[in-house]
């Protein structure tokens, strides 16, 4: 089996004239060595290699194709110098992990049922003449529907605590990927909240508020803080969301939060999928990145495309491993 080597140490390896000399064909140009190479584009003759039929995409070319110069600098080195490429990628294996989750959730409830009893619990009573065989027809009715009673309460319960746990995590994650988020970005502080998020990059609060998904965001923490804290005062934040509050009932202030909340597949997904929108425009309007650019404006995107051009020409059946992998 061929070594892999990484993308920096390709430039440093025997490797490096090889790939070099190639690349430029392709319009990919790398320039130095070690740690301060530099990678240029050409963009037409990138069009050729590899968009010949359709042409390059106008998202691209209105990146890359700039009035006097020839050759286009890529903006990143990796996919994940894009602070948004990062968080992305953290709300998709929540909702990644939520998928199996509830899976788990739906198998466990359905393992928990009453037992079903018979008149054979009475027989002893029935031949002592102490009870007549119509009484235990009766009472194990009786028995029967208070035992499931019984299961479907702890089937409740089960539902709320195994959805409460994953509520959780979840907003904890999303804390998680925020202060990263800022913390790759320059933040060092050592206390964060919310408002640290908000105005990070000296943004104006209510810029952020008024994005796309905010009210998805505004929600989790809502939620949230009336689950840890269990007051009337979060409760009357939850509130503003009607929606996720089971009807007819109403905070005392002395019951448990989770009692109330209304938890199901679609107040999780809604909220991710907020979450996601609020993140791109977050990282649109505090750090200047756009998620259509992030996903191609590296340059592992270019390298690999190079490297796949090569292996085209030279191993089309693909035995050789790309080195990128």
């Amino acid at each position: 089996m061929k070594n892999k080597v990484t993308r920096d140490g390709l430039y440093q390896s025997s490797t490096y004239t090889f790939f070099v000399e190639r690349a430029r064909c392709f319009g990919f140009h790398v320039r130095g060595k070690g740690e301060n190479y530099s990678v240029a584009i050409d963009p037409k003759r990138w069009e050729e290699c590899l968009y010949s039929a359709k042409g390059l995409p106008e998202y691209m070319k209105k990146v890359m194709v700039k009035k006097g110069c020839r050759l286009f600098r890529i903006r990143k080195r990796h996919r994940s110098d894009y602070t948004v490429n990062c968080m992305i990628d953290n709300l998709t294996a929540i909702q990644r992990r939520w998928g199996v989750y509830k899976k788990i959730i739906k198998y466990t409830l359905s393992k928990i049922s009453a037992e079903e009893l018979t008149t054979d619990e009475y027989s002893e009573e029935v031949a002592a003449n102490v009870m007549t065989y119509e009484e235990a027809v009766e009472r194990t009715r009786e028995n029967n529907f208070i035992l499931s009673e019984l299961v479907k309460l702890e089937k409740d319960d089960l539902y709320i605590s195994l959805h409460e746990a994953f509520f959780h995590q979840m907003a904890s994650q999303v804390e998680a990927m925020c202060l990263r988020a800022i913390t790759k970005n320059g933040y060092k502080e050592d206390v964060f909240h919310r408002n640290v998020f908000y105005t990070f990059k000296h943004t104006a609060e209510k810029e952020v508020k008024d994005l796309d998904g905010f009210e998805c965001f505004n929600k989790l923490y809502s939620i949230w803080h009336f689950l840890k804290h269990n007051s009337k005062s979060t409760y009357d934040k939850v509130c503003a969301y009607r929606e996720v509050l089971k009807e007819g009932e109403f905070f005392q202030g002395s019951s448990l939060a989770c009692k109330f909340i209304k938890f199901d597949a679609p107040l999780f997904e809604s909220i991710l999928n907020g979450i996601r929108t609020f993140v791109i425009e977050y990282c649109r309007l505090v750090f200047k990145e756009d998620i259509e650019e992030a996903c191609w404006n590296h340059e592992e995107y270019f390298s690999e495309g190079v490297w796949n051009l090569m292996m085209d020409e030279d191993d089309p059946c693909g035995v050789s491993s790309n080195p990128f992998e």
